[in-house]
Formats: structure tokens, sequence, C-alpha cells
């Protein structure tokens, strides 16, 4: 950043390309070493004092374990939140205006950003809830915050979009996201020689956890942390019965039993699929 330079100085390195203006009176260094960052100092400069990196640009200073896919431009805007902040977006900088408590920011270096919880439950309207679980799962182990910063939060925004995709968390955390059983369940039927099955796939409108579209199996893995509200179970049961009805065979498997039985699991997956593979005739001689 320039200070304390003469006018004339400033105009000659904007020129000359080693100095590159980023609002008035705020210029960035061209050969800064880290370029992201010295974009980001200025866009806290030209918000304010009370303003903290958010969103995508806190994600990726705190090392986040969010979905790659959001920062899949190579350039995302700099996010930055103020209370009563009303000022247009400035080159890359998003402007978001709410209020941040004290709590919910925290200095990195020369910048401030928002600590990790607030930052997921910006992101979490961007997010499908799987990867939600998945991300919070995986904080909640690293000690990035604790169950009582959720309740926290959960309490002091009841009304935002973020949190109610917190709200499963305070209470328990997953011996395993979902994901991750997911990925145990494919691994094991990698390892039995099995071809993978297409993971949540859209079978009838419906998405489910596994699928083989040939012998029309669906494996559903199920666990109380994931479907603990009525309105999921009712879910759930209401999409067995239709792909039941059209002719599907759904096989529930629970995250318990991928942990402590696996070598069953991937028994009864085998013979299922086998049975299927043989047809119609072959599953009706095991009917006794």
């Amino acid at each position: 950043m320039a200070a304390e330079v003469l006018p004339q100085s400033i105009d000659t390195r904007v020129r000359a390309g080693r100095l590159i203006v980023f609002a008035r009176g705020i210029y960035v260094l061209a050969s800064a070493p880290d370029r992201e960052e010295a974009e980001a100092m200025a866009a806290l400069l030209w918000a304010g004092d009370r303003s903290a990196l958010s969103h995508l640009a806190a994600a990726r200073l705190d090392a986040l374990p969010i979905p790659d896919r959001l920062f899949a431009e190579p350039r995302f805007p700099i996010d930055v939140t103020a209370q009563g902040l009303r000022r247009a977006r400035r080159r890359r900088v998003r402007v978001h205006s709410t209020k941040l408590a004290s709590d919910e920011t925290k200095g990195k270096g020369p910048l401030r950003l928002t600590r990790a919880l607030r930052t997921i439950a910006d992101l979490s309207p961007l997010m499908g809830a799987r990867e939600v679980e998945q991300t919070v799962a995986t904080c909640l182990r690293r000690g990035m915050f604790d169950r009582e910063a959720i309740s926290l939060h959960v309490e002091r925004h009841p009304r935002t979009a973020g949190t109610a995709a917190m709200r499963p968390f305070p209470s328990s955390v997953p011996a395993m996201t979902r994901s991750e059983a997911e990925e145990l369940l494919r691994a094991l039927l990698s390892a039995a020689g099995e071809p993978p099955p297409r993971m949540n796939h859209r079978v009838e409108g419906r998405e489910v956890d596994a699928f083989w579209p040939r012998e029309r199996l669906v494996i559903e893995v199920q666990s109380r942390q994931w479907h603990g509200g009525e309105h999921a179970l009712e879910a759930d049961a209401e999409k067995a019965a239709l792909l039941a009805a059209l002719g599907y065979v759904v096989l529930p498997v629970t995250a318990t039993q991928l942990i402590k039985s696996p070598a069953s699991v991937t028994s009864c997956v085998i013979h299922a699929l086998t049975r299927l593979r043989q047809g119609p005739a072959a599953r009706g001689s095991d009917r006794g």
C-alpha cells in the first residue's frame, strides 16, 4: 500500500504497472508475494475498520474443508462483511451488510476474517446437506470449534439460512459422516471384486446412496444422526416404498453395521447382487 508518497510518484508507479489502483487512495503492489492476501487487505481498508473477510475469502485463508467446487473460479470474489456496509461492489469485492459479533471474527496476520463456524454458516446455502454435515464434522474433529459454539450460533441467529443446517449438530457428532459411510461401503465392495455402484444417483426422481442399474438394486445408508427428524424418516420410508413398488430392490444398511460388521454387510450386498443377476427364476427358487 502506498502511504505518504507524492501523488506524482504514485501516478508514475501506476503507469509503470508497479502499483494497481484498488480504490481511491488504496493501491496494491503488483509484485506482492501473495497477491490474493494483498488484495484482501486492500478490500478491508476500503470497507472500513469494522469489516472482516468472510464467505469464500475467509474459507480459503482458513483452509476450511469445504467442497472444492466452491473454488471453481480461479479468481472468486473477495467477500467482505460489516454491519451497515452499503458500498457498491468494487473490483472483485462482494459486500455483505450484516452484524458480526466480536467473537465471530479473528485476526490472521494483518487480516481480519470470520471464524470457521460463522464462515461455514454463511456458505451453507451454497452446499448440500451432506456437504455441510461433512464439513462441520471434520471441523469438530479438528477442534476448530465445539458443540457449545454451534449451540450459541443457533441461539444467536435463529432465522438465518445457515442456522437450519447447523441445528442437528449441538446434540451429537456423527461417528462418521454420511459421505464417509458411503465411501466405506464403496471400498468394501471394491475389495470384494464388485463393480462400483453409482453413488448419490437419482432413481425415479429420488436421490439414493448407491445404485446398480442393471440389477435394479438400491442401497440406502442410514443413521439416526442423519435421519433423526420425523419428516426425514417419513421421506425415507416413502422413497423406499415407491422404489419397491416400481420393481427396485431396496436394501437398508446402517452406519453401525458398516463399522462393526463390515464383512456381514459385504456378504449381504453380494448375495443380493448375485440373486438379481440370476433373474426372477433363481430368485423364486429361494422362497420357501
